[in-house]
């Protein structure tokens, strides 16, 4: 039986590397594009079988493009993704034009439900086969989960707003490189976090600050830039969420380092002037895997992070200088 061909169109690198990693490992065979004008023409010169296509492109208005796909194939399904409102989106979306709304950020279970739903049977906004399900009444347990992902919301912000603050006001690097890993397993509620640095000299990576690993892991983890996990994030500057790592195609029968469970988090520390490290978090303390949701996040927490060791590492750069020169100056 042939896979069902699905094109993703997606502005931004690594959705399109989520999107893509849950649908092929249940089998879909995947093509991605970056803007709507290639997505019209990706449509009018092959084949698929559904489209996943963003509402806000670089090039083109997401609407336009969903207009201009359905005049090639009208029975083709298209699922519309969006950070924005559901209910803003839907009253944008031509009534009986696309299949499905998708809201971000979403997790792996939501989208393969949609997919597969609209697969079988395809369904249109707007003419009663997409409307949303009744809402039950929330149960207790159910609040709990939701006020609980508030409070980490929050707790990301704050984070966010106050750790560069916090990181400049600390002289010692080790302190640092420390306080960060603590404070991203609070955030992530991870069991285990490591925070890698290139080595200017000898451009490995290697572990300076971590907390769950051993001494030997952290004395003998030497990675080289492209290679392993660590290696290829930093190589390609993107962050990523593996939720099996024997699985995963980029990965499987070469994964030497050392991880406690299969699924894991990774952010590149990427400043102007390049990645300088790597971010790593695995272990959730509930037991899950971690999701979209925690990508996200982290890699808000990352680009933050680089740009405070980038002023932090300044800063000492200066402090160092002056020093110097008052040192000449009683000469």
């Amino acid at each position: 039986m042939p896979k069902n061909k699905i094109l993703i169109v997606e502005d931004s690198p690594f959705i399109i590397k989520f999107i893509d990693t849950i649908l092929k490992k249940k089998g879909y065979e995947t093509d991605a594009v970056e803007d709507g004008k290639s997505a019209i023409e990706k449509t009018r010169k092959e084949s698929f079988d559904m489209v996943l296509l963003d509402l806000k492109l670089p090039d083109m208005d997401g609407i336009k493009v969903l207009r201009e796909i359905k005049k090639i194939n009208p029975k083709i399904p298209v699922i519309m993704l969006s950070a924005y409102d559901r209910e803003k989106i839907q009253k944008e979306i031509p009534q009986g034009v696309a299949s499905g709304f998708l809201p971000k950020p979403f997790k792996s279970g939501e989208l393969i439900e949609i997919v597969e739903e609209n697969l079988k049977e395809p369904k249109m906004v707007g003419e009663n086969l997409r409307e949303s399900k009744p809402e039950m009444e929330p149960k207790g347990e159910e609040i709990e989960k939701v006020i609980g992902e508030l409070k980490r919301e929050i707790i990301g912000i704050a984070t966010l707003l106050d750790i560069g603050k916090t990181l400049v006001s600390i002289k010692d690097p080790g302190e640092q490189m420390t306080l960060i890993v603590k404070t991203i397993m609070t955030v992530m509620r991870a069991k285990i976090c490591s925070l890698m640095l290139v080595d200017p000299e000898t451009k490995m990576l290697k572990i300076k600050a971590s907390q769950g690993l051993s001494k030997e892991i952290i004395r003998d983890t030497k990675i080289k830039i492209g290679e392993e996990i660590s290696g290829w994030i930093a190589k390609e500057g993107q962050p990523l969420l593996v939720e099996d790592v024997e699985e995963d195609p980029r990965f499987k029968r070469r994964n030497k380092e050392k991880y406690l469970t299969k699924s894991l988090l990774s952010a590149p520390l990427r400043t102007s002037e390049g990645v300088i490290g790597v971010l790593h978090v695995n272990n959730k303390i509930s037991g899950e895997i971690f999701d979209y949701d925690d990508l996200l996040l982290l890699s808000a927490l990352g680009n933050q992070i680089a740009l405070s060791i980038e002023n932090a590492q300044l800063n000492a750069k200066l402090s160092k200088m002056a020093k110097e020169l008052a040192h000449a100056k009683k000469r």
